[in-house]
């Protein structure tokens, strides 16, 4: 996909990253054929969410976009299955056929919180729809399996290829490289009160 732009938030601190000796903006816009993506290197909290929402709707309403796919994690420790589960949540009806075509179940009962709360309730108060998919993953440290598994589903929603054979190459590698990080992650949090997760079902 194509870099064609940027959104920014007014509260959002200043920060840019550089990638291959190229300046990049931390919250940026890629396109290719009719399909945008939104990809952002900075993290939010719900304050932040309700400027960039925004600014998102007024992009999307600006490109005369159909539909706004919004892709987050769901908080579970005890994972037995071989393939994290994907729960689908929409803002509008008219998003209801696409749980059932590709056989999503939908985000039934439960609680959100923070930053996806905060986004999807400026989405339920627009025009345009918003399909918000669950993946199943751990609820502190990266989680590439899910990640794969969300890729999946999105890719047959958008009509699009996507290989995911490299990353499924990695996925040991992957765990490995991260293993530290989680052993210092969980010393940190021996350490420091839990925050609730964003989720509750």
């Amino acid at each position: 996909m194509k870099n064609i732009g940027e959104i920014e938030v007014s509260d959002l601190p200043s920060s840019l990253f550089v990638e291959g000796g190229e300046i990049l903006a931390p919250i940026r816009i890629y396109k290719k054929n009719n399909i945008f993506a939104i990809i952002s290197d900075v993290p939010f909290d719900q304050y932040l969410a309700e400027d960039f929402a925004h600014a998102v709707h007024a992009f999307c309403k600006e490109n005369q976009m159909k539909k706004i796919v919004f892709i987050s994690g769901m908080e579970s420790i005890n994972q037995k299955k071989d393939e994290p589960e994907i729960f689908g949540l929409v803002t509008h009806k008219t998003l209801e056929s696409l749980l059932y075509n590709y056989k999503i179940p939908k985000f039934l009962d439960g609680s959100i919180f923070g930053t996806d709360a905060t986004i999807i309730s400026v989405f339920r108060k627009t025009k345009i729809p918003l399909l918000v998919l669950y993946a199943e993953c751990h609820p502190f440290f990266p989680d590439p399996k899910a990640s794969i598994t969300a890729i999946v589903i999105l890719a047959k929603i958008l009509n699009v290829k996507v290989d995911t054979s490299e990353i499924q190459k990695r996925l040991d590698k992957i765990r490995i490289q991260h293993r530290n990080l989680m052993e210092e992650t969980l010393r940190s949090l021996q350490e420091k009160p839990v925050k609730a997760p964003q989720i509750y079902r």
